[in-house]
């Protein structure tokens, strides 16, 4: 037996003992709210310190739960970090999952799918399901029942960035469960992605002589107005997260729910956040409530990734997880009374990128301390990759600087103030990067040619961790990465035969919950 397969061994035997302390058969079995927004940042709460932004049910459910302080997504781009949150699978295990507007193998099953297995409910709205499922012979969508959302139009603004009423799709979904069946619901906001509505942070009353500007960007007043849209939108997400609760408050289940809050990767802004490994494009705000298991208001400091969501929601479903999962879950820190460091095993998390709009490979290991990085590819650059998120036109203040931090740069890059920012956003990157962590937490100081021993012990740490998990950049495995199928390959084929395999899919996942509710 090799030792990736003793290691699952061990896992799941871990895992069993611990099911039986989480969730007895003479028990209500528990039901599952995941809120998951889509690019922010950890600092980005009011729970976690930051004086602008507002959100207070997020804080609740810290307050209420317990809050975690070094939760990292397994990538810095929000389809492969879904996929792994459903699967508890490292990206590069993943195959076609692995990249931005890729498919979604059958072969990966998701805890949404083995909670329908085992008589739940379960659901989504938004993206709650990432990548084309249908294509590759799935048979079941990866996140439940998709659940339409409608569009509150606000005068003066596009669909795009109108008001999207989540919170009805919430009590649609369970307006559809039978009574008393437990459910899964994911709700996956498209908030606080790019484009904004330029200027409605300022509108709303933020103040931008309070925003604490992010270490990677030049602090202009535009910018700091940029952040304040970015803001507007986490604020959004909170009050949906907050008619959400009330809806299980007055149903009489909020306190049998787990609630888990959380983002798929950093803020969208070049430089330093998303589609980097740096803290600011992985490290998330994670907050999880759920009375009959966890002590309120704890703090937990251990190293962990949102992989590590979909054990846990097994474990605490008292399900027998499968022998797929690569990551042992977060139940016992959820169980311990204590705060602080708790499992001493914790000694680093590993993530990874691969493609995001272009190919763009990557590998990090990250401890308490110390943060080291692997470029595969170093024509690569800390810019998003992906036109998508670039804001449609360009919105200039008074005082003539551009509104959002991608323009500003490209407008000014060759200013002495601006051109440090710049080259970190679009320059090349090196083969390594190491940073201290506490000392440097923005990530600018490059150590991997002055502090060689520490390179090569987290080196060897990255390189033997990717090589037990399976990464195929490290073991005899082909790199395909690059071929798998991705949107405008696979609307190149069929899109007609996919269309009607997909609708055929959900009528059959449907047709299955009437008989529950009727049988």
């Amino acid at each position: 037996m090799n030792k990736k397969n003793i290691i699952r061994l061990l896992l799941c035997l871990f895992l069993l003992n611990v099911q039986t302390a989480v969730f007895s058969k003479d028990q209500k079995r528990p039901n599952f709210l995941i809120c998951i927004s889509d690019d922010q940042s950890y600092p980005h709460t009011s729970f976690n310190g930051d004086p602008v932004v507002k959100t207070p049910h997020f804080d609740r459910v810290a307050r209420e739960g317990v809050a975690f302080t070094n939760m990292f997504c397994n990538a810095p781009s929000c389809a492969p970090s879904r996929g792994a949150m459903l699967t508890g699978r490292n990206i590069y295990e993943l195959e076609e999952a692995s990249i931005l507007q890729g498919a979604f193998p059958a072969k990966f099953k998701t805890y949404q799918e083995i909670l329908w297995q085992n008589g739940y409910y379960t659901g989504f709205v938004g993206k709650g399901s990432p990548g084309e499922w249908a294509i590759l012979g799935r048979e079941f969508c990866p996140g439940g029942i998709p659940y339409s959302v409608s569009v509150i139009k606000e005068k003066g603004k596009s669909k795009k960035i109108s008001k999207k009423d989540y919170p009805t799709a919430f009590k649609n979904f369970l307006s559809d469960r039978k009574a008393g069946q437990p459910f899964s619901f994911i709700f996956a906001t498209s908030d606080p992605h790019r484009p904004y509505d330029v200027g409605s942070g300022v509108r709303s009353g933020m103040d931008i002589t309070k925003v604490k500007v992010p270490g990677f960007m030049p602090d202009t007043p535009g910018i700091r107005s940029d952040l304040c849209d970015y803001f507007y939108e986490i604020q959004k997400f909170d009050s949906d997260i907050g008619e959400m609760l009330k809806t299980l408050e007055d149903i009489g289940e909020l306190d049998n729910t787990v609630v888990i809050i959380t983002s798929d990767n950093g803020m969208p802004f070049p430089g330093g956040a998303k589609c980097t490994l740096y803290d600011m494009g992985t490290r998330m705000p994670f907050a999880v409530r759920y009375p009959p298991l966890i002590e309120p208001n704890r703090h937990v400091d251990d190293l962990a990734t949102l992989a590590e969501i979909c054990p846990t929601i097994l474990e605490i479903a008292g399900i027998e997880p499968h022998d797929e999962i690569s990551v042992k879950g977060l139940t016992n820190l959820l169980k311990s009374k204590d705060s602080g460091r708790i499992d001493p095993t914790r000694e680093f998390i590993v993530t990874a990128l691969e493609v995001h709009g272009s190919p763009n490979p990557k590998r990090m290991i990250r401890t308490h301390d110390y943060l080291y990085i692997i470029n595969l590819n170093q024509d690569k650059t800390n810019a998003e990759t992906s036109s998508k998120s670039i804001s449609p036109s360009s919105k200039l203040m008074t005082d003539g600087q551009h509104y959002t931090l991608r323009e500003y740069l490209t407008e000014f890059r060759n200013e002495p103030s601006v051109s440090k920012y710049a080259k970190r956003a679009f320059g090349k990157r090196p083969a390594e990067e190491l940073y201290n962590c506490i000392e440097d937490p923005f990530h600018w100081n490059n150590l991997a040619e002055t502090q060689p021993e520490k390179k090569q012990i987290l080196h060897e740490k990255l390189i033997d961790y990717l090589k037990n998990t399976g990464d195929p950049r490290y073991t005899d495995a082909p790199v395909l990465f690059e071929s798998y199928l991705y949107e405008p390959k696979w609307k190149d084929d069929d899109p007609k035969i996919t269309k009607q395999r997909k609708k055929q899919i959900l009528k059959n996942m449907k047709k299955e919950q009437k008989k529950r509710v009727q049988g």
